[in-house]
């Protein structure tokens, strides 16, 4: 049994009501906070309607995302050909 309950979050100016697993709190916490803070920095801005800045924190998030993706790819690339060099140094040392 998975061990859940509700917290309350608030991201701009509203309050959700989330079940969430105990494991994932602090992390739900982080992410709610660093939403919110974006939205403050998008909703000053002239012009910018509640839904805008929950796109454009929506976008800046998933090319985060991306990026770390990519950079996770990237690097498992490079420790595959850092073990095939050092199998072939021993190959090479024989």
């Amino acid at each position: 049994m998975k061990d859940t309950f509700s917290i309350n979050v608030k991201i701009g100016d509203r309050t959700y009501a989330m079940t969430i697993e105990r494991k994932d709190e602090e992390r739900v916490r982080k992410a709610a906070k660093a939403v919110s803070e974006k939205y403050s920095k998008y909703i000053m801005r002239k012009g910018f309607e509640p839904i805008d800045c929950y796109a454009l924190i929506a976008l800046e998030t998933s090319m985060a995302n991306i990026q770390k993706e990519e950079e996770k790819s990237s690097s498992n690339v490079i420790n595959q050909l850092k073990e095939i060099d050092s199998t072939l140094e021993d190959c090479l040392k024989d």
